[in-house]
């Protein structure tokens, strides 16, 4: 039994979980995907020193068929592959859409280099923004393929 608990341990260290429910963070906000059975569930959005707001969150795969991330959590515009780079948040106080940020490649500030999610499986994501002003206190997130999450609590 150590031994299991070791190898779940390592599984949710890498961010991929085999075994449902072994990551223990806190849901602050949950949707359902277009995809019978896939959730998602944003652990954190917060302010950082940098003028930044980091957005952390899962994806559980609880259907039949893998979780096929592909072009699908990307941005077309800029032909994401395998990212999360679609992501975008609003700022409905201030009437602005905040996209991730792009290093001086395009590449996107966020979990790159994805395969597909097995069914009953988990993944721990992550997207780096720039930060609304300091009194906005809430956005909404927007996933592709995901209900969007409307009032989420910024952190510091």
């Amino acid at each position: 039994m150590v031994r299991f608990g070791r190898i779940l341990l390592l599984l949710a260290a890498c961010g991929l979980s085999s075994a449902p429910g072994v990551h223990a963070q806190t849901v602050v906000a949950s949707a359902d995907g277009e995809t019978p059975g896939v959730r998602l569930d944003i652990t954190e959005a917060k302010r950082g020193a940098d003028d930044t707001l980091t957005v952390k969150f899962i994806i559980v795969n609880k259907s039949a068929s893998a979780f096929k991330f592909g072009h699908n959590l990307g941005d077309q515009a800029y032909g994401d592959f395998g990212n999360v780079g679609g992501i975008h948040l609003l700022d409905t106080t201030n009437k602005k859409k905040h996209l991730v940020i792009r290093d001086s490649q395009k590449n996107c500030v966020c979990s790159s280099k994805l395969k597909d999610l097995p069914a009953g499986n988990s993944i721990n994501l992550w997207g780096k923004f720039p930060a609304p002003p300091a009194s906005v206190k809430a956005v909404s997130i927007v996933v592709p393929g995901f209900m969007p999450l409307d009032g989420v609590a910024i952190s510091q």
